[in-house]
């Protein structure tokens, strides 16, 4: 596991590296049945962050600062999606949001967030397909969702709904509390 966490070298934050430890044996152990699923359609999803990863950033961090924090996300987000496109280089993967993830906390994913575009711009590369690419990034930031042709098939779509701003917890705290990012994925 030490060799995989090389990258977060300047990250030297036990707690939030033993999540990130967690979260890397979790893609390990299912990567190796889907490996042997070429032709499928594969998604990774659920939190790509740990439970309590912020604060556990911020007790290890000896700070409050959120532009670390968020720093540190974007690492992470990156480090995850790297090490899938090296266990899976020419399978197109399709990314799901969990609701820990985001800048705000959990259940509070901002639409049309910083978060949502750093993201789109980090998991883009996931899809090998250019037209794919595009019409993930025509949506996925604005709200954490997207519809993209389905492999081997232009007459299906694979449809990813973000699920969290359907959740009896979420809240929009980091954003406007006016807004209906649920409603506006289904429009």
């Amino acid at each position: 596991m030490d060799e995989d966490l090389r990258w977060f070298s300047g990250f030297r934050l036990r707690g939030v590296r033993q999540g990130l430890e967690l979260q890397l044996v979790r893609f390990r152990s299912k990567a190796c049945g889907a490996s042997r699923a070429q032709g499928r359609v594969h998604f990774a999803g659920r939190d790509w962050l740990a439970h309590g990863f912020s604060d556990t950033y911020y007790q290890y961090a000896g700070n409050r600062d959120p532009r670390g924090l968020h720093e540190f996300i974007d690492k992470t987000i990156t480090f995850l999606t790297q090490r899938i496109r090296e266990q899976f280089p020419d399978i197109p993967i399709y990314p799901v949001l969990g609701n820990e993830d985001s800048y705000c906390g959990d259940y509070q994913l901002e639409p049309q967030g910083e978060f949502l575009r750093r993201t789109a711009d980090t998991w883009k590369v996931l899809f090998h397909n250019g037209n794919n690419e595009r019409a993930f990034m025509q949506t996925f930031p604005t709200g954490g969702y997207y519809a993209v042709a389905a492999p081997g098939t232009p007459k299906h779509r694979v449809v990813v709904l973000n699920t969290v701003f359907f959740a009896a917890d979420y809240q929009n705290k980091c954003g406007n509390p006016k807004d209906d990012p649920a409603g506006d994925q289904l429009r």
